[in-house]
């Protein structure tokens, strides 16, 4: 179901705030010209192809650079499986912090390695066509700062079930 209201999505955020700031950034929110979710992708699209793709390259050079490079000739899926599961690996420190899966941080690690895992052969493809690390870079730095929205325009579910790191997110990756 969509949320309607401007601020239902606050609500999934009380286990980090106390009731009076949750108050006090509806209150905020409320007088906003648009709906959240076009400041967040304003947001997200100038900050995922500049800084967060800046940060976004790091990684990818690793990743899609030089593993790429080394495991290509393993096929591409077999190849995208393995950096996929490493790059999983590699953010289970931010799934112990509760980071995606705040609900459940045991079960929030394997939906984490295995979301970076179903996410890997799109990438591992955007670097296969443009024969640059820099797509993948500004694609992951815009992703990191997207795949959120679903959970500002829809009510109820939980992090598990909606969004690109949810199950629904899975079926479609």
């Amino acid at each position: 179901e969509f949320a309607t209201g401007k601020t239902e999505f606050i609500d999934r955020l009380q286990f980090l705030f106390s009731e009076s700031q949750i108050n006090k950034m509806k209150q905020q929110i409320e007088v906003l010209p648009l709906h959240p979710v076009f400041y967040a992708l304003m947001h997200g699209m100038t900050v995922g192809i500049t800084i967060n793709a800046l940060f976004a390259f790091g990684e990818e050079v690793a990743w899609r650079g030089f593993l790429f490079g080394k495991l290509l000739q393993k096929g591409f899926f077999k190849m995208s499986f393995i950096i996929g599961f490493f790059w999983g690996l590699w953010h289970i420190p931010m799934a112990l912090q509760g980071y995606n899966y705040s609900s459940n941080i045991i079960a929030g690690i394997f939906m984490t390695v295995f979301w970076y895992i179903l996410l890997s052969p799109i990438i591992s493809y955007i670097r296969l066509k443009s024969g640059s690390i820099l797509a993948t870079a500004i694609f992951v730095g815009t992703l990191n700062s997207t795949y959120r929205m679903p959970l500002i325009l829809l009510k109820g579910g939980s992090e598990f079930h909606i969004g690109l790191t949810g199950f629904a997110g899975f079926i479609i990756l």
